[in-house]
This record gives structure tokens, sequence and C-alpha cells, in this order.
């Protein structure tokens, strides 16, 4: 019978330290908050553009307000 090598793990050739590790560990969480603002800032601006549609000026105001006040927030958290 023949294995696929590419779902067998391999064994690493060598052991990574734990600050290695720990960096590895941070790093991948840096970057999944990274891409949770990208995607929450993309549905603020979705959203800016439905309320930019909006036919009665003070419902526009107010959710454009709250838009821009959420996108502001994305922005600082950078």
């Amino acid at each position: 019978m023949q294995t696929n090598r590419l779902t067998r793990a391999e064994p690493l050739a060598f052991t990574p330290s734990p600050q290695a590790l720990e960096r590895l560990r941070v790093y991948h969480i840096i970057e999944a908050r990274e891409r949770l603002r990208e995607r929450q800032y993309a549905a603020a601006k979705r959203a800016l553009s439905i309320a930019n549609k909006l036919k009665n000026p003070a419902a526009k105001k107010k959710h454009r307000s709250r838009i821009f006040g959420a996108m502001n927030r994305l922005r600082g958290a950078a």
C-alpha cells in the first residue's frame, strides 16, 4: 500500500526552543487580530455605503456618525 507523503507528518529535524514557539504563537495571535480588524473594517465600509443610500437625512446622519465612529476605533487599534 502506498502512503501519501503530503498527509503524513514529517518529524522535525530539530526541536524548536520554547522561546521560538512562544514567538510563533504571539505572531499567529497578532495575525488573527489583524485579519479580524480588516474584516470588521470592510463590514463598516459596506454599512457606510448602505447608510449613504438612506432617504431620511436624520437617519442617514445618525447611522453615518455611528459607522465613522466604529471605523475610527478600528483605525486607532492598528
